[in-house]
């Protein structure tokens, strides 16, 4: 440690306790108060003036890192972008695949399970031709019992240990006007600055403006 920063160190040493042992009561202690205040930020420039030229070279030597960390990094990602894309575009097109072999077993089975309630209604309508009625409820009955399961087709790409594919939601607005009130976020920034250049004038809808008084040194 620098004899400058020890120095420094042993001024702001205690500043906080005498802060929290000053009683304003009076205006001989509120003006005894202003000239604490004025030290306080008097130590505060020395500070900064001490410790800026160090955090800006230690800032500079981050910023020169990170630049090279970003250098190294970029051709990276830019070839795991490509290859996400080809795996992604692969694994949507063997899902689309699958989905079209799935959706034509299904429609087999519910022909498969039309035409064999199909056939149970003929021998129905036969039965009772000849009169036997039992027989033909017992070959309507057995119609609810029907049901042909669709095989299911098995995904078609095969998993990778470390790599997965997830699914991921997002949106897209296309009619703000639509929006529900709650998911709306008022700009605060904009609001403050009219705020500021406008105060007492201020006029807008939904805002109330006020002042507060606070102490500068």
């Amino acid at each position: 440690m620098s004899e400058e920063i020890k120095k420094l160190e042993e001024k702001s040493t205690g500043i906080i306790k005498q802060a929290n042992e000053i009683v304003i009561i009076s205006q001989q202690q509120y003006t005894a108060a202003g000239v604490f205040l004025k030290g306080v930020k008097g130590l505060m420039k020395e500070i900064n003036a001490t410790f800026d030229p160090i955090v800006k070279k230690a800032h500079e030597a981050h910023k020169e890192a990170k630049a090279q960390q970003k250098k190294h990094l970029d051709p990276l990602e830019s070839a795991e972008r490509t290859i996400k894309g080809k795996m992604s575009n692969y694994y949507l097109e063997q899902e689309r695949k699958r989905q079209e072999e799935q959706a034509k077993r299904d429609e087999q089975a519910r022909r498969e399970e039309q035409k064999r309630k199909q056939e149970l209604d003929e021998q129905a309508k036969k039965w009772e031709e000849k009169g036997r009625h039992e027989k033909a409820e017992e070959r309507r009955a057995l119609k609810e019992d029907v049901m042909v399961d669709a095989p299911i087709v098995a995904p078609q790409v095969e998993e990778i240990e470390g790599v997965s594919m997830r699914e991921m939601w997002d949106f897209a607005i296309i009619n703000e006007t639509q929006i529900p009130r709650e998911y709306l976020i008022p700009d605060e920034k904009a609001i403050r600055q009219v705020v500021k250049a406008m105060k007492a004038k201020t006029n807008i809808p939904g805002v109330k403006v006020f002042s507060k008084k606070v102490v500068a040194a």
